[in-house]
């Protein structure tokens, strides 16, 4: 239904009556209901709500899917209900955050009472850490005074060694992006994150460290691209990260890239995707790898298209 919805103001005409009869239907699994709602509510006729109406009270919903109901029903039952999420305690934070984020655009009251529970959420302890770092991040966004208090929670949390390292290099990364003036304090986190990461995140400690200082974060990963302990998916990504930090240092991320895409005991999806930045970044190298690239499989029969990881 979704791939018919993008095919242009033709596919909507035939997706809004369908969504809106799965939205209504009682009879269906509430995560289907809720997922056809969330396809056209911004749009929909009126009878949406009323087919809705009963799933803001269905039990069997998740209370992410619940803040989502209720949001689609703000017309008909008002924001109140979604106003008691946001502000129980006894709601996941997710939820609460969620329901904050959408109340946000509805009063002056609603956007100060999100930066107030944005700022819990980023000193609660018993929340996820991705979690507190987002809420902290987000809280950047409320006007001057929200930005005021996020600032020392995002160094704070990523000062907070107990923290995972993503969460402290998120935060840390905020601060570079957002604070110059904390940018030395930020990096002194980033370094001393190094040596306790994987591979895969310390490269993007590194190319956090890359926004301020881009040659020593391209040395860093060069010296990753090149180690040849490190897997063949890990090396490939290094070499990508050099390429986005110092553009003249091409030549030296096609020495890695080259040497993974003719390497025979490496996946052949590996090996697809060294050749093609090959291909891209050394014009000596470019026929022999366009040549590989026609000698490997494109999709060996019987198997899905894997490829590189992407999160860091």
């Amino acid at each position: 239904m979704r791939a018919l919805a993008e095919s242009g103001a033709e596919g909507w005409q035939d997706v809004v009556p369908e969504a809106v009869r799965i939205a209504s239907d009682g009879q269906l699994p509430p995560r289907d209901r809720v997922a056809a709602m969330s396809l056209v509510v911004d749009i929909a006729p009126p009878e949406l709500t009323d087919g809705v109406r009963d799933l803001s009270e269905d039990l069997r919903l998740s209370v992410r899917d619940r803040v989502a109901v209720l949001h689609a029903l703000r017309h008909v039952i008002g924001l109140s209900p979604l106003r008691r999420v946001r502000d129980d305690e006894q709601t996941s934070a997710a939820a609460r955050r969620q329901a904050g984020k959408l109340l946000k655009r509805f009063a002056p009251q609603d956007r100060i009472a999100e930066a107030h529970l944005l700022k819990a959420i980023a000193h609660d302890r018993a929340a996820p850490p991705a979690l507190r770092v987002r809420s902290a991040v987000d809280l950047l966004g409320c006007g001057a005074a929200g930005r005021g208090q996020a600032l020392p929670l995002l160094l704070g949390l990523a000062q907070e060694e107990a923290l995972p390292a993503s969460a402290r290099t998120r935060a840390a990364r905020a601060l570079v992006e957002e604070a110059p003036a904390s940018r030395s304090r930020a990096l002194k986190v980033f370094r001393s994150l190094l040596p306790t990461t994987t591979p895969l995140q310390r490269r993007g400690v590194w190319l956090a460290i890359g926004v301020v200082e881009p040659t020593e974060a391209a040395v860093g990963l060069l010296e990753m691209a090149r180690n040849p302990d490190h897997t063949p998916v890990t090396r490939v990504r290094c070499a990508e990260a050099i390429t986005t930090l110092r553009r003249d240092w091409k030549d030296k991320a096609a020495l890695t890239a080259r040497q993974i895409a003719f390497d025979t005991t490496v996946p052949w999806h590996v090996r697809r995707t060294a050749a093609r930045d090959l291909a891209r970044w050394s014009e000596v190298c470019r026929e022999e790898a366009r040549e590989l690239l026609r000698s490997l499989p494109r999709q060996p029969t019987g198997h899905t298209n894997p490829s590189i990881p992407r999160n860091s």
